[in-house]
């Protein structure tokens, strides 16, 4: 079914396509700012949304569960609150400089989502929780999904990338990773950029015994060194505790150096849980 609005309308109202199954293609009214909550939701065939000509709020959960939905015009979106994309079949995300939000979850479960650039989204302060968790999941090739963040400062919330493999996430200056942020996310090259007066980091995943196993888990700690630091200094690490008890086994820290300008992997150094104290090799 294709379903043409016509620019007489002005609004549409929460629910008002919702569980249409055989709806197929929509064509938006032009003068529409707003596409309200639940819109859509579970229209399971929706593969074309088109007529998006004017900045517009997409709200929570307008396009949950559009499987069928593999692309979508993103380049007048100024604000996607909670759930609006959650498991639809995107495969590209493309924000440009009129997005300044994006809510929690917003794309959650997007299985097909290889590629997501908000390199231009330069009002965009945070990625949210649970924003692009299980994401590009199914992977027959085993290829990472491509980020591309916009060059500042950002905070990064709880969950934001669990079950995501990444290609390559950079971290500017001045940005903040709180508790479980990189949680459960596989990121093959992880870059640190430096301030002017950092010599290096250090990122030390949190390691904790579930059932008898011991498995990388919740939360890395951040440890910057000023630039006067040197080969020999001792760094003090309060390390992961889960139920009051320190697992007495080794985790790899890994230790990053700032190099030409960049960063650089340089070496691992394993200590024993029940040490706090890591030698810079």
């Amino acid at each position: 079914t294709e379903v043409n609005i016509p620019d007489s309308v002005e609004f549409l109202g929460s629910n008002a396509f919702g569980r249409c199954k055989s709806l197929k293609s929509v064509k938006l009214p032009k003068d529409l700012n707003e596409i309200k909550v639940n819109c859509f939701a579970d229209c399971n065939e929706l593969c074309e949304v088109t007529g998006i000509n004017n900045p517009v709020i997409i709200r929570s959960f307008a396009f949950l569960r559009c499987y069928n939905l593999k692309e979508f015009d993103f380049s007048k979106v100024i604000s996607i609150e909670r759930n609006a994309f959650e498991r639809t079949g995107l495969e590209e995300i493309k924000g440009s400089a009129n997005l300044k939000y994006i809510g929690a979850e917003a794309f959650m479960s997007c299985h097909y989502l290889k590629k997501v650039d908000l390199s231009e989204c330069a009002r965009l302060n945070e990625i949210p929780e649970r924003c692009f968790k299980h994401c590009f999941t199914n992977n027959e090739c085993n290829e990472a999904m491509v980020l591309m963040l916009p060059s500042k400062a950002l905070t990064f919330n709880k969950q934001c990338f669990s079950g995501t493999v990444l290609e390559h996430l950079t971290i500017y200056p001045g940005s903040r990773l709180l508790k479980f942020s990189l949680s459960g996310a596989e990121i093959q090259t992880l870059e640190f950029l430096l301030a002017k007066d950092t010599a290096a980091i250090i990122v030390a995943p949190d390691t904790y015994s579930i059932h008898g196993d011991i498995v990388k888990d919740t939360s890395w700690n951040i440890i910057c060194l000023h630039k006067s630091a040197k080969m020999g200094d001792v760094v003090h690490v309060r390390m992961g505790r889960k139920s009051g008890r320190v697992v007495p086994n080794l985790v790899s820290i890994l230790i990053l150096i700032l190099c030409g300008g960049g960063l650089s992997f340089i070496g691992c150094a394993c200590i024993a849980l029940t040490s706090n104290i890591i030698m810079l090799i």
